[in-house]
């Protein structure tokens, strides 16, 4: 199959204490070609319903066309495929934040590619990063 030269949608989400980071950018395969960031948004974090309800509908109008979603969290989030809670958030300050279903609720809504990573360190590029590499 031939190279494509279009640009290649991916998104971010940097979900910390007090907001979420949402963002959905272009990538190519082409280097000398940039990357476009087409939108952003910031989502109060709330509960963990209302805002992940939000962080959701904000990714819907480009449910075709993603390739991946990178994800970073606040809170340590259980990646061992094998467990019983992978995808959890697992022990946060917050305690209705504990024992969040995230990753999951994600890859229900957009099965694709969702890389996730956790700690203060983590940003949304960070995260744009992830999926750019899980799509690849």
């Amino acid at each position: 199959m031939p190279e494509s030269n279009s640009p290649f949608i991916y998104a971010g989400i940097e979900g910390g204490g007090t907001k979420f980071n949402c963002i959905i950018a272009t990538n190519t395969k082409q280097p000398s070609m940039a990357a476009e960031i087409i939108a952003v948004t910031r989502i109060p974090t709330t509960t963990p319903d209302e805002t992940l309800t939000k962080v959701i509908d904000f990714f819907k109008p480009y449910r075709t066309e993603l390739r991946a979603i990178g994800l970073a969290c606040f809170a340590p989030l259980s990646l061992h495929s094998a467990s019983k809670t992978y995808g959890y958030l697992t022990t946060t300050p917050k305690p209705e934040w504990a024992n969040t279903d995230l990753l999951n609720l994600l890859q229900d809504t957009f099965p694709i590619p969702i890389p996730g990573g956790s700690g203060s360190r983590a940003g949304v590029l960070d995260a744009v990063g992830l999926a750019i590499r899980a799509a690849a």
